[in-house]
C-alpha cells in the first residue's frame, strides 16, 4: 500500500540557449517550469552561451545577440543573423556528443532547429529546452514568465 504521490514543485530557471544536465536533473523532479524571461538580459552572464564538453577539451557556442538597452528583458532580446552560426553550433555539438548513445537520432532535430531563422532569443531558448526534455523524458510543464506576469497585472 503506497502512499500519497509527492506534489512536484514549480522550478524556476533562467531561458538557456543549451540547457545544462543540472536543469534537465532538477526539471524532472518538477511539476513545472517557468523560464525566466522577464528578468534584464544584462544581468544573466552567459544566458546565450554553452560550454559543450567533450572528451577531447571544451567548445563554447556563443549566439549572436544585437547590442540592447540596459534593462532590457530577455523576452525582447533580438539576434543577430549569421550565416555561419548554425554550421559551427552544430559542429561543435557533434564533436561534444558525436559518441553518446543515439545522437545519431536527434542530430537532425538539433540542426533543424539550429538552421531555422530565429529573430529573437526568445522563442529559440524554449524550442531547444522542449527538445531537450523531450530526450531526456523530462515531464514538466515549461513555461515563460512574461505571461503568467501579464495575467497577474492584468
Amino acid at each position: 500500500m503506497g502512499g500519497p504521490m509527492p506534489q512536484r514543485g514549480i522550478l524556476t530557471a533562467l531561458p538557456a540557449f543549451w540547457p545544462g544536465i543540472g536543469l534537465l536533473a532538477r526539471a524532472r523532479r518538477a511539476g513545472a517550469v517557468v523560464r525566466r524571461d522577464d528578468l534584464p538580459f544584462e544581468t544573466v552572464p552567459g544566458l546565450h552561451r554553452a560550454r559543450l564538453r567533450a572528451a577531447g577539451g571544451e567548445a563554447w557556442l556563443a549566439l549572436p545577440v544585437r547590442a540592447a538597452a540596459p534593462g532590457t528583458p530577455i523576452a525582447e532580446i533580438r539576434l543577430a543573423p549569421t550565416s555561419s552560426f548554425a554550421s559551427r553550433a552544430i559542429r561543435a555539438i557533434e564533436h561534444a556528443f558525436g559518441e553518446a548513445p543515439f545522437f545519431e537520432h536527434h542530430r537532425c532535430d538539433v540542426a533543424r532547429l539550429l538552421f531555422r531563422e530565429w529573430p529573437r532569443f526568445a522563442p529559440l531558448a524554449p524550442a531547444l529546452t522542449r527538445f531537450l526534455f523531450a530526450a531526456y523524458d523530462v515531464r514538466a510543464e515549461a513555461t515563460a514568465a512574461t505571461p503568467l506576469r501579464a495575467g497577474i497585472a492584468g
